[in-house]
């Protein structure tokens, strides 16, 4: 029992929280500096080690925020959508758009598209500690908004990338002047590399037992008692659908009509070997909140040197997010972001 649920809790909490997600949150946990376990990476009495791990992430994203349309966002319309939709004339207006070619008025700065383009490369040593660099390589031209900036910031003074190491932070111009710098303690990283080190055995070993048993992980599942309020389909494609509720949280509090009283779920939609997330749904009731949809190509820049338990082994190419949002005047909208990534890596050396 206890296995089963730790393998469903880590596919619904880990589906989404692909390579990229995966440096953001190693990146997030170094800028605290309450943790027990910190370490001054300034201390020259540490050796770094050598390289065990190293991460590398090339990411070209477009996000918008647009009116719900019939013809785009079928899914995501009930009746208390098309409730709130009808008490305002612009979100009435574009609900039932025919074609992309009719010229829309732009009423807020949110539907205008957002372009960014990051390359990042992380370093994990032996030692725990982290270095990491973070490039915006997003081309000038690219986004419509910047243009309507009456003094836009100079090259000179736009934050271009970013370097930690050696116990520094550094920001670095478009044309390669340093702009700022100061002094930083990250988190050491001794203990997510062990757990990352365990796991990528635990999966050699499992492949090894794997070739003596020919059993499916779907088949295995269903010898197990599944958690309370979780179930599993087997589709007609052979694809595998894990549901589960979840708790309702700060996290969750905008997957949410006022007055609905019914609880969250997730649907996990799994390949047939269980090894890659197609489909990643948020609902209340039935009503959609959020689908990720991922795409996969055979790119070598977008797969693992090595399997591990609950790590992603071929990352997904492409993740098309649509999320049900609420303006300020409680209209619902749909936020569209669209990732594609030209790497997207760990490289093990261990």
């Amino acid at each position: 029992m206890k296995k089963i649920n730790e393998y469903l809790t880590a596919i619904l909490e880990t589906q989404i929280n692909r390579l990229l997600l995966l440096v953001s949150v190693i990146f997030s946990l170094t800028l605290s500096s309450c943790n027990n376990n910190i370490l001054d990476n300034s201390n020259s009495k540490i050796e770094k080690g050598d390289v065990a791990i190293e991460i590398f992430s090339h990411i070209q994203s477009a996000n918008r925020t647009e009116f719900i349309n019939k013809n785009k966002h079928s899914d995501f319309i009930s009746d208390k959508v098309l409730s709130l939709v009808s008490s305002n004339k612009q979100a009435m207006m574009r609900l039932n758009k025919i074609g992309a070619n009719e010229i829309d008025t732009i009423v807020s700065l949110e539907e205008i598209p957002i372009y960014k383009e990051t390359i990042t490369a992380t370093k994990i040593y032996s030692s725990g500690i982290m270095e990491s660099e973070i490039q915006d390589v997003t081309p000038d031209d690219m986004n419509p908004i910047n243009s309507f900036t009456a003094n836009p910031l100079p090259i000179e003074s736009t934050i271009k990338k970013t370097i930690i190491e050696g116990g520094m932070i550094k920001s670095y111009s478009g044309i390669g002047e340093l702009i700022h710098s100061e002094s930083y303690v990250g988190q050491n990283m001794k203990q997510f590399l062990d757990t990352v080190k365990y796991y990528v055995a635990l999966s050699e070993e499992s492949q090894e037992k794997k070739q003596m048993n020919s059993e499916s992980q779907l088949n295995k599942i269903k010898k197990q008692k599944m958690p309370a309020g979780a179930k599993i389909i087997e589709l007609s494609n052979g694809n595998v659908v894990l549901e589960q509720f979840i708790e309702t949280n700060k996290n969750t509090a905008s997957f949410s009509i006022k007055g609905s009283s019914e609880r969250l779920r997730t649907r996990t939609e799994l390949n047939p070997e269980m090894t890659k997330t197609i489909k990643f749904e948020i609902l209340q009731g039935e009503q959609l909140f959020e689908r990720r949809t991922y795409f996969y190509s055979e790119n070598k820049l977008l797969k693992n040197s090595k399997y591990a338990v609950n790590l992603p082994n071929e990352n997904p190419e492409v993740v098309k997010s649509e999320v049900l949002v609420f303006n300020r005047q409680g209209v619902p909208m749909i936020k569209t972001t669209q990732e594609r990534y030209l790497r997207n890596q760990m490289i093990f050396h261990f």
